[in-house]
């Protein structure tokens, strides 16, 4: 598909006449060079986001210290907040982007913005959202069910970022790795991904998925932008990504922004300069680790908004696919903190991190819920969730599979056994190709060896292989793209 050179110009023409400091043609796409020293920055992001039809309706400013950028205002949505966000981080100059971008109030009540919610991820062909309900009060979204991906339970949240007056969203979805993931679901994902994304601005692009394999032609700008739209369209259910058809035109270069990929060290230097200079996480501890992509936030915070923060902030850097949160909340008190608290301790623990369990708490009455593989692994964590403070009572809603429990729970169960329903597992897991992962059991413990194309789907491997009877597993998994 041809992608206009006046499609991406039009705003690089009022930012360069804005700045002052490039004279541009109609027939140029973008100024020569990007916003150099603090003030320069400043300036461009303020009419860069200005510029982005996407952010209509909002009213955005931006300060620049030592490459940290911080953003004040108002938006419609948190969409446009993270948006604005994303334009930000991809600045010539910039190291980590501290969001202090204020949601609209809103005239519907939370009632509507939770109906409006549910349309919006029943609409959408990216994900199955049968099983998903969401509750909002004061603003504040728990989206609760469960989704067959990780894909679709960020998708979830996503998709629930974009209903104006939504000012907070406590993603709660559990993943069941039931969902065989069809073409048009892939290729939806991947649209939604290009639309969202600045760095896509203006690019027109043909999608085409058979048999997991995604086809992708059109123009853009630079290499970076090819290599990133490859390298992003690798989601779940995808084994394969052809990108030749993809042409780069120089002429429709984003000069100004662009791609970055920062080393675990930048990354992790970037984050620890930003939570120091912000201030809605002065009094908390916080100690971030990276692994493979995944940000591991530990320590405490003296509030809820601060936990919230110090995840934004690490969920905008350059090389950072997730975040657990682990942060314990101090001195607050509330069924908000008191659940936080919950999904903390859960997370934490090594046997239970991977289950990806829940935990919503009124009036002190807590429920734990999500998918356990056995027993054991069912009542500790109740133990833990019972033993936070502010748990007044505690309903165990956990679901255990009874298949994967009886072979657990059997300690005389085969070797061979198990290692075949492993495998059976492997075979129906989206994006996992299962000749590339190599199976042993010893004792009922698994070795699982080969290699994966992420973080995430080791994880998925992981639970699986408990799913399919393991009594432990030895995950020796190689990930090809870190």
């Amino acid at each position: 598909m041809k992608t206009t050179i006046l499609s991406r110009s039009t705003r690089w023409m009022i930012l360069a006449a804005a700045l002052g400091t490039v004279a541009v043609s109609p027939l140029t796409a973008t100024p020569q060079q990007g916003p150099e020293g603090a003030a320069e920055i400043s300036s461009f992001i303020k009419m860069d986001v200005k510029a982005d039809r996407q952010l209509t309706g909002s009213s955005i400013t931006a300060s620049t210290a030592k490459g940290i950028v911080t953003l004040e205002g108002s938006a419609l949505s948190i969409d446009q907040s993270e948006r604005a966000a994303a334009r930000a981080m991809a600045t010539h100059g910039v190291r980590a982007v501290i969001n202090h971008v204020r949601i609209i109030q809103p005239v519907a009540s939370d009632d509507a913005l939770g109906e409006r919610a549910l349309r919006a991820l029943a609409k959408s062909p990216a994900l199955d959202a049968s099983k998903v309900g969401i509750r909002v009060q004061d603003r504040h979204a728990m989206i609760s069910g469960e989704v067959g991906t990780w894909d679709e339970q960020e998708l979830a949240r996503a998709i629930v970022a974009e209903v104006p007056g939504i000012r907070e969203i406590d993603n709660r979805l559990a993943v069941n790795f039931e969902t065989i993931r069809s073409g048009g679901a892939i290729r939806a994902q991947i649209q939604h991904m290009v639309k969202h994304d600045p760095l896509y601005d203006g690019v027109r692009v043909d999608i085409a998925v058979k048999d997991g394999v995604v086809s992708i032609a059109g123009e853009v700008g630079s290499r970076a932008e090819k290599e990133r739209l490859i390298r992003q369209a690798h989601v779940t259910g995808v084994m394969e990504v052809k990108g030749e058809d993809i042409v780069v035109n120089s002429d429709l270069a984003m000069e100004g922004l662009t791609d970055k990929n920062f080393t675990p060290a930048e990354t992790l230097a970037a984050l620890n300069d930003a939570l120091a200079a912000d201030s809605r996480v002065q009094g908390s501890k916080i100690n971030p680790s990276l692994s493979e992509g995944i940000v591991t936030l530990a320590g405490s915070t003296p509030s809820s908004q601060a936990r919230t923060a110090a995840e934004s902030t690490a969920r905008g850097l350059p090389g950072v696919v997730g975040v657990s949160n682990e942060l314990i909340i101090l001195g607050e008190t509330g069924d908000a903190a008191t659940a936080a608290n919950i999904t903390s301790a859960l997370k934490k623990d090594q046997t239970l991190a991977y289950l990806g369990l829940s935990a919503d708490c009124k009036d002190g009455l807590c429920t734990i819920g999500g998918q356990a593989f056995s027993n054991d692994e069912k009542a500790k964590a109740a133990i833990l969730a019972a033993a936070i403070p502010g748990v007044k009572s505690l309903k165990n809603e956990i679901v255990v599979d009874a298949r994967a429990a009886a072979v657990r729970d059997d300690k005389t169960t085969p070797d061979a056994r198990i290692a075949d329903g492993i495998r059976k597992q492997l075979f129906w897991t989206p994006g996992v190709n299962s000749k590339e992962v190599q199976v042993s059991v010893n004792q009922g413990k698994a070795l699982l060896s080969g290699t994966v194309s992420s973080k995430k789907t080791a994880d998925t491997v992981v639970k699986n292989a408990y799913k399919g009877g393991a009594h432990e597993v030895d995950n020796r998994m190689a990930v090809t793209d870190k």
